[in-house]
This record gives structure tokens, C-alpha cells and sequence, in this order.
């Protein structure tokens, strides 16, 4: 299972789906409430919130328990006295994937950086594509 971030969602929705199909060939795809949230909060027209909530049906979903969020927390204190400074929600998607066990797929910067110092979290692109520029983090 792969827990597969927004803009890979987004890619996809506006035809650019190659690294989507990619994954789904050999894994199942997963999302959780902040990934949902962050599609919705983009939406255009009713047909665009259509086609989000349709292409989430199809996917896994990770619940986001209570006890997640002391260790949210936690991890992003560890950014921040380390230097790193991200978007909230993706230390909440990276807390999420550690304490899931599952990697995650993004072409995000953020993701190397939190890896950094939570040696935890497993990106799907280091593990697939390790050495190859086929779908490099942006």
C-alpha cells in the first residue's frame, strides 16, 4: 500500500496520471482526511469536486486516530529545532505514513527534508526509483 500525496492526485486529474499509473500497477493506493481536504480546498466547479470525490472512493483510506496528534506534534518540533520548516499538513500526512508503516509518493521536496530527521518515513520514490531521473522528487 502507498499512501499517495495531493499533487500526484492533482497531476493526474489534469492528465499528466503517468507516476498515478505507475503505482497503481504494482500497489494499492492510499489517502487519508488531509489529503481530501487539500483536493477539495482547489476545486473549481462541481464537476472537479466530482471527479476528487469519485477518484478518493477508489482508494484506501487511512483514518486519522486521536493519538496521532501528540506525536504530529513532536515530529514537527524535531523539524523545527532541526531547521525545518514545512507546511503543517505534511507533517501530519508524514506522522500519519510512519505511524501506518506505508511509504508515501510525492513530488515534494518536503518529504527529503523530513526524512532527513525522521529517518521513518519511507518515500516511495527512493524505494522504486533510487538513482533513476524517471519521476524525481520537484
Amino acid at each position: 500500500m502507498i499512501m499517495v500525496d495531493t499533487n500526484i492526485i492533482i497531476d493526474y486529474l489534469h492528465g499528466d496520471g503517468i507516476f498515478l499509473d505507475t503505482i497503481m500497477e504494482s500497489d494499492e493506493i492510499a489517502t487519508c482526511g488531509i489529503v481530501y481536504a487539500e483536493l477539495l480546498h482547489g476545486i473549481k466547479s462541481k464537476e472537479e469536486r466530482r471527479q476528487i470525490t469519485d477518484a478518493v472512493n477508489e482508494f484506501h483510506w487511512i483514518k486519522t486516530n486521536e493519538d496521532i496528534w501528540e506525536k504530529v506534534g513532536d515530529n514537527l518540533n524535531i523539524l523545527r529545532k532541526n531547521g525545518v520548516n514545512i507546511p503543517f499538513q505534511d507533517g501530519v500526512l508524514a506522522t500519519l505514513c510512519i505511524q501506518s508503516e506505508i511509504p508515501i509518493a510525492s513530488q515534494d521536496k518536503h518529504f527529503l527534508q523530513i526524512k532527513k530527521f525522521l529517518p521513518a518515513l519511507e518515500l516511495y520514490e527512493e524505494k522504486h526509483y533510487a538513482g533513476k531521473d524517471k519521476f524525481p522528487l520537484k
